[in-house]
């Protein structure tokens, strides 16, 4: 019986010992060199200059609608980042081990190794959209929906609702990137590339507790009726972010009520 790797030193050491793969500086230059020049052509194409224009339509005609703006200047031409290569190793940790209830069989859609994770990690470029208010949410992931309409580009959205009070649309969409393998030749990769929409409010409580969140991610401990816990971590973080979102929605609540009054 092959043991279940409980962290990450123990999963590299299963990955060598049992699919005799190693997790090393070569790997890490190689997804290093990739991740930066896919970052780059998305960047400079021209379909990503036509997303910019429509996140500024889209906060041209809130502006008209309700008076107010609805994108942070950083939001209208946000960045694109790469996830770590840590942070890529321990994604491959929650898919092949973590999340895997066939362990040690490999998951229904195969191993997730270095031949494949660039197709098979979903947010390796990935940019954050925050927006003023909870009704833009909607209005944004509408008009990157539009943009991947009108270029032909496959794409999905998510609207997550979780219980451990994470509020965020998750929206997906496929760009073809020419890569070089690790020996030189290249290879052609539909590559998901994640657009997370969500309010300014919950993505400062997001990113304060975006530490805790990933600790228990890798975490192979489940805890049981968290909610009548209330002096544990887990009560308190995930509240906030419940709060955020409750929040959220009665500002928007509280300004179409004034306009009705307003006539």
């Amino acid at each position: 019986m092959v043991d279940r790797p409980t962290d990450i030193e123990g999963y590299r050491d299963w990955l060598r010992r049992e699919l005799d793969i190693e997790i090393g500086p070569e790997r890490r230059t190689h997804y290093d060199t990739v991740s930066r020049q896919m970052r780059a052509d998305f960047m400079e194409s021209e379909f990503w200059e036509e997303i910019k224009t429509g996140l500024a339509r889209v906060d041209a005609e809130y502006r008209i609608a309700n008076g107010v703006e609805l994108l942070p200047r950083d939001s209208l031409a946000p960045s694109v980042f790469i996830k770590p290569f840590d942070s890529l190793v321990e994604k491959t940790f929650r898919k092949n081990v973590v999340d895997n209830d066939r362990f040690p069989d490999q998951p229904e859609d195969d191993w997730v190794v270095p031949e494949n994770w660039f197709a098979k990690i979903g947010d390796i470029l990935r940019t954050s959209i925050l927006v003023r208010y909870l009704d833009g949410v909607a209005k944004v992931t509408s008009e990157l929906a539009a943009c991947c309409e009108a270029d032909h580009v496959a794409c999905e959205v998510d609207f997550a609702a979780h219980d451990v009070g994470y509020y965020a649309a998750h929206f997906n969409l496929w760009h073809t990137f020419e890569i070089p393998k690790m020996r030189w030749d290249t290879e052609k990769v539909d590559l998901s590339i994640e657009f997370q929409v969500a309010t300014v409010v919950h993505g400062v409580v997001r990113e304060l507790l975006h530490p805790y969140y990933e600790r228990q991610r890798v975490s192979s401990d489940e805890r049981e009726m968290w909610q009548w816990d209330y002096s544990s971590n887990e009560f308190s973080t995930n509240y906030i972010g419940h709060m955020s979102h409750y929040l959220d929605g009665m500002i928007v609540g509280a300004r179409e009520r004034q306009r009705e009054e307003l006539g």
